[in-house]
Formats: C-alpha cells, sequence, structure tokens
C-alpha cells in the first residue's frame, strides 16, 4: 500500500497540484483549462476511493501495518 501511494497517487497529486498551480499563476489561460483539472481531479478521486477501500479491507483482515498478526 505504500508503494501504490508514494508512487502513482503521490504523482497523481503532483500533477494536479501542477495544473492547479499553473491555472492560478496564469489565469488569462486558466478558464479553457478548468474542465480538464476537474475531470482529472474526478477521476483521481475514484482511485483514492480505492485505495482507500482496500486499505481498510486489509485493516480489517489485519493483514497491514501494526494490525499484522
Amino acid at each position: 500500500m505504500r508503494n501504490k501511494f508514494e508512487g502513482d497517487l503521490t504523482e497523481e497529486f503532483r500533477s494536479i497540484h501542477e495544473s492547479i498551480d499553473d491555472c492560478l499563476r496564469n489565469r488569462k489561460d486558466c478558464k479553457s483549462k478548468i474542465p480538464t483539472i476537474e475531470e482529472t481531479v474526478n477521476n483521481f478521486n475514484k482511485k483514492i476511493y480505492s485505495y482507500d477501500y482496500e486499505m481498510l479491507a486489509m485493516i480489517r483482515q489485519e493483514k497491514i501495518g501494526s494490525f499484522i498478526k
């Protein structure tokens, strides 16, 4: 789970942050980028939900972190 978080998910967080930051810096060009940013965030939310669900399942099964027996 740590590798998944520190790999793909962290990269997507970074990419979304850069898109938003770029939009804020270049406000005149931002309006056309908003739909793409919103779509990216909405798709990413699904991945985060899935990650959270998987993490909770592993905790319930005592297969992760300090819960490992």
